[in-house]
């Protein structure tokens, strides 16, 4: 990203703390060739990372819009040649990808289930009933997991954690 804001405005680091567009920046990255070596591509949605930071220095786009972030990303797909079959992978960047979930997918058949736990939050009331259902059923899968495969986790813990 530094290379990227550095080549942008001519070498000079002075792009801390302040808001740039997204427009811009959608417009550079489609003009860009991608790498010609094996790098997979990456879109964001939009850049902010102020509120992770007490103070300066942070960066943020504005003016990020569905239409800006579908123009990128068709883009993208369209150019990315995949490096074999298995290697066919496009990143898609998103600060806070719950929010990212929860306002573009609004059709039930895409939606991921942090964003679908939340419809059973209303205006006025909240379903607790399903709301706790929901969160249990999110976590069971990383549960069943964790259960498989503890030996390994304390394994590593342990091997890290003696000398010689």
């Amino acid at each position: 990203m530094v290379r990227i804001m550095n080549h942008l405005f001519k070498g000079k680091y002075q792009w801390f703390n302040k808001h740039f567009s997204y427009a811009s920046y959608v417009k550079y990255r489609i003009k860009k060739p991608l790498a010609d070596y094996k790098c997979f591509p990456c879109v964001s949605p939009g850049w902010d990372n102020s509120p992770r930071r007490k103070k300066p220095p942070y960066m943020a786009f504005v003016g990020s819009t569905p239409e800006l972030f579908k123009k990128w990303l068709k883009d993208t797909l369209v150019r990315f040649k995949p490096f074999s079959k298995e290697e066919n992978l496009v990143f898609i960047n998103a600060w806070n990808e719950f929010m990212f979930g929860y306002i573009f997918i609004s059709t039930d058949k895409y939606r991921t289930l942090t964003p679908a736990i939340m419809l059973f939050k209303g205006a006025n009331t909240i379903d607790w009933g399903g709301l706790m259902a929901g969160s249990v059923i999110a976590v069971i899968p990383v549960t069943v997991i964790f259960l498989f495969l503890q030996k390994y986790f304390l394994a590593g813990l342990m091997s890290g954690s003696v000398k010689g």
